[in-house]
């Protein structure tokens, strides 16, 4: 087959000589889901009208054809599926004209659930019926013609801007076990609908009772209402990769529920973001007995069948999977893989991007960054804005509101942006240098140089020293991030190249000359990092001194596990474990090893090589010193890494220096210095 290439011709082989024998031993791939040739085909016609001739023609046939091979279970899946092909490119070459049984289609969306759902349509939604002749006002707006809105306006994949969340489903039986991920997305509409997008499941099969479509319906509906959310659900299918493809018949379904209320749980979180909030590579199979007295997160969770079958599935493409904490026993010893729950909140914090107790800790850690100003010496590096506004504020910057930054300049994070405790107002200003070169060996001198890059310089398009590196043959300058003028511009490029997932920013160098800060810039980045999105951000940011960081990544573990140990209990330390540890596989970490200049103890670089050449390598280590560090230590750090990206925080201003060196007094008070 080639439907890849061409799914028309593929259509066209099938249907050639025996068309039945065919279609029974290429079903699966031909008719479900949008991975299927069929909906492959449909897409091409709906694009190219000669195409669309020639998939009209083979209409007959394929109709035909299919009465022979549709099991009396797959009937009325096959009948809404023709439907809805027809709606999509009609069966006559006359445009408009298409020949499908609207009442019929309106028939098959319609689910019994739905009859105690008051469906009120909008005037759009009417009127987009109507002009089609779809809905003539004489009987009353039911659920199914909201779902027929749903499929008229959209058949494809959801648009970017709605709230979709994936979780793996396991499906067994003594023959099979497969792992599928059910995917769902939260629309406007009437409330408690939930429509399944049946161009998308095609004819994948829900059960001989539709048990599967009663499952997720179930778990959706019990979240739904207990949260009186104000939305729809509607929810497909996608097939895993390695996870054994689409299911031919269906075992047992119920194990599939915890993974719907979980799935709606995150869909209906109050005041969430479009970010994704579980993780789609890791799942959970349980069965609920429902307890009327207990919300869905209190539910016990039961135990499965097929128990082995699913373990081995999951087993198959890595994922993680969580269980009744009575099904996982000694046999299981310490299986990487397997994670005990008791109720279906253990199991909806399992399947977060981020446990529960890291984020935690990652919103504290961000806290402390914020509170750690000495207000009564000025000490150390840390402004309080509140004590120190005017410090901020220029002549020539006039408001003083003005001159503080929006924090959507950084990340938008509004709610844990709280102004009033801005002391990163003070770093906001120094400038981030990033060094461009036409080869390493140009890259590695512009590090080591002592001198420092200047904005007079950067604008005029040069660089500082350029003359000698020069003559290695190779040419370089240094590239301010975010524009010579920009004020913060800076600090979101630095974070945006600190959570890259491109391997040219997983090994960087931070140069930084004495005084300037490459410890306080550590901790902001570390800080910024671990506070985005209240801490559920996917990415973690583990700041450390170089001198710290051990030889055994095991014993690196322990040390970032005991960092966090107080902001956890004991029954929660296992979660937190499991997802630092799945973060680190993933190479979701950014390693801020400070003080490359400073590292006196044992061999930094052994341990740097343990850590960048082990089995957490896909992190990100960004390394800080001073540029002799750099200089004494290269042909070591480069036999760590080929290519290394190289900053340089760059000097303070003159309100800054002040302020280092405790000479400054705020304006309006009678010993201030004068300028």
């Amino acid at each position: 087959m080639t439907e890849v290439t061409h799914p028309i011709e593929a259509l066209e082989g099938l249907l050639c000589g025996n068309a039945v024998r065919n279609l029974k031993r290429y079903k699966k791939r031909t008719f479900f889901g949008v991975e299927s040739t069929l909906a492959a085909a449909t897409a091409m016609a709906e694009g190219d009208i000669d195409q669309a001739k020639r998939l009209r023609a083979l209409l007959p046939a394929l109709r035909q054809a299919m009465g022979e091979v549709v099991k009396p279970e797959e009937d009325r899946a096959w009948t809404r599926l023709w439907q809805l092909l027809l709606l999509r490119v009609g069966d006559s070459d006359k445009p408009g004209d298409l020949s499908f049984d609207a009442q019929a289609l309106l028939d098959l969306l319609h689910e019994p659930d739905d009859d105690d759902l008051e469906c009120t349509p909008t005037q759009a939604e009417e009127a987009s019926l109507r002009a089609r002749g779809w809905a003539d006002g004489s009987q009353p707006w039911r659920a199914a013609h909201s779902r027929l809105v749903e499929f008229v306006n959209d058949f494809d994949s959801p648009s970017n801007d709605r709230f979709v969340e994936t979780t793996p489903i396991f499906l067994a039986n003594d023959q099979m076990r497969q792992i599928l991920w059910l995917v769902a997305e939260k629309l406007d509409g009437p409330q408690g609908l939930i429509t399944p997008h049946y161009w998308s499941l095609g004819l994948v099969p829900l059960g001989p009772n539709r048990e599967l479509l009663e499952v997720i319906h179930r778990g959706f509906r019990q979240v739904l209402r207990e949260r009186k959310a104000p939305c729809q659900l509607r929810w497909w299918l996608r097939t895993v990769p390695s996870g054994g493809g689409w299911h031919d018949q269906m075992g047992e379904a119920g194990s599939a529920e915890v993974s719907a209320v979980c799935l709606a749980m995150a869909l209906t979180e109050p005041e969430r973001r479009p970010e994704p909030l579980l993780d789609p590579n890791r799942g959970v199979s349980g069965t609920l007995s429902w307890d009327r007295k207990r919300k869905s997160d209190a539910q016990k969770v039961g135990g499965v069948g097929e128990r082995e079958q699913k373990v081995r599935s999951a087993e198959a493409v890595g994922f993680p999977i969580a269980l009744e904490s009575g099904s996982i026993d000694d046999r299981d010893g310490r299986h990487p893989l397997l994670f005990p729950v008791t109720t279906v909140g253990d199991a909806y914090r399992s399947l977060l991007t981020t446990a529960e107790p890291l984020e935690s800790w990652k919103k504290s850690e961000a806290s402390k960054f914020i509170h750690i100003g000495d207000l009564k010496t000025k000490s150390g590096k840390h402004i309080e804005v509140r004590t120190h506004r005017d410090f901020f504020v220029s002549e020539q910057d006039g408001d003083q509101d003005a001159n503080l930054p929006d924090a959507s300049e950084l990340e938008g994070d509004a709610r844990f942006d709280q102004a009033e405790l801005g002391v990163e107002y003070f770093l906001l200003r120094q400038p981030i240098w990033h060094a461009e070169a036409s080869d390493n060996k140009t890259l590695w001198n512009m590090a080591e140089r002592e001198d420092e890059p200047s904005d007079e310089e950067a604008e005029r398009g040069a660089g500082r020293g350029m003359e000698d590196i020069a003559e290695t043959g190779g040419s370089g300058k240094w590239v301010k991030l975010g524009g010579v003028t920009g004020r913060w511009a800076g600090r979101a490029a630095l974070l945006k190249r600190a959570l890259s997932g491109d391997d040219a920013w997983r090994r960087v160098g931070v140069v930084c000359g004495a005084g300037l800060g490459k410890t306080t810039n550590f901790e902001w980045l570390a800080s910024r990092i671990n506070r985005l999105h209240d801490g559920r951000g996917k990415d973690l940011a583990i700041f450390l001194e170089l001198n710290d960081l051990p030889s055994d990544p095991e014993e690196l573990l322990k040390l970032i596990l005991q960092q966090m140990k107080n902001v956890t209990d004991r029954k929660q330390h296992a979660l937190l474990k499991f997802g630092v540890e799945r973060l680190l596989v993933d190479g979701r970490v950014t390693f801020l090893a400070d003080s490359l200049d400073q590292a006196t103890q044992g061999d930094p670089i052994e341990a740097l090589e343990a850590l960048m050449k082990g089995r957490w390598e896909k992190c990100r280590v960004w390394i800080s010193g001073r540029p002799y560090a750099f200089r004494n230590n290269r042909s070591k750090l480069a036999k760590l890494a080929t290519d290394w990206n190289f900053l340089r925080i760059g000097q303070l201003e003159e309100p800054e220096c002040r302020q280092l060196l405790e000479t400054f007094k705020r304006p309006s008070s009678p010993s201030a210095v004068p300028a």
